[in-house]
């Protein structure tokens, strides 16, 4: 699991996309107040802003981002995060507290880097929270 690195809705698309390439990310969440209320992904702003010829400069992460449920919580087993991804199609999960206050993310390449052997079968654990 990965630091939180979280947006709010208002932020310009421009500012998103230059924090996603700083810290190297592909997606990160979107949140109201300290809650999670949905993720935008590096997938969105192709999708949603690029191929609709929009001016990045005038939109933002709530005229793009994705509003979704989709979440895990850090006491989720690897086997059930892969398969909320598979589910639900997605390779970026953000993990939550009771509060669904942000705690990290799982994304896929993260697994595939952890994961010693993965043609064995993965490793039952639970997710750690960020302390």
């Amino acid at each position: 699991m990965t630091a939180p690195v979280a947006v709010t809705a208002e932020l310009a698309i421009v500012s998103a996309a230059r924090l996603m390439r700083d810290a190297h990310v592909g997606a990160l969440p979107v949140i109201e107040g300290n809650r999670l209320v949905g993720v935008l992904t590096d997938r969105d702003i192709v999708i949603r802003a690029v191929a609709e010829d929009a001016d990045p400069h005038a939109l933002t992460v709530g005229d793009v981002a994705s509003f979704t449920s989709v979440r895990l919580r850090p006491s989720d087993s690897l086997e059930h995060a892969l398969q909320v991804m598979a589910t639900h199609q997605i390779r970026h999960v953000a993990v939550v507290d009771d509060d669904d206050r942000v705690v990290g993310s799982i994304t896929q390449t993260g697994i595939a880097r952890t994961t010693q052997e993965p043609r064995r079968g993965l490793k039952r654990a639970p997710l750690l929270p960020i302390s």
